[in-house]
């Protein structure tokens, strides 16, 4: 399980449970407040479009070349953070 120094924003921080993903969460909130040059989007709607884009068009192709694996047929908390962290850098 990750400690709370941990960099819950790597693709390869342990996201266990609820409670870490919570964590997780406001560290990325954390993120866009103290890092916003390193956001391509700021914006909530293209945020969300992003998103959105990812997980239709990039999501495979991540966990084969990140992961090693295919996409599981039941998400996880990592599995979330991957698709929120992915909207915050990706371009179309």
């Amino acid at each position: 399980m990750s400690a709370p120094g941990d960099d819950l924003l790597s693709y390869n921080a342990d996201i266990p449970d609820q409670r870490t993903f919570a964590r997780f969460l406001v560290s990325l909130a954390d993120d866009l407040r103290d890092r916003p040059q390193d956001w391509v989007r700021t914006d909530l709607e293209q945020y969300l479009r992003a998103m959105a884009n990812w997980l239709m068009n990039g999501l495979d192709a991540f966990n084969e070349n990140m992961r090693g694996k295919t996409t599981p047929d039941s998400p996880d908390w990592r599995l979330f953070a991957d698709l929120l962290c992915a909207a915050r850098i990706v371009d179309d």
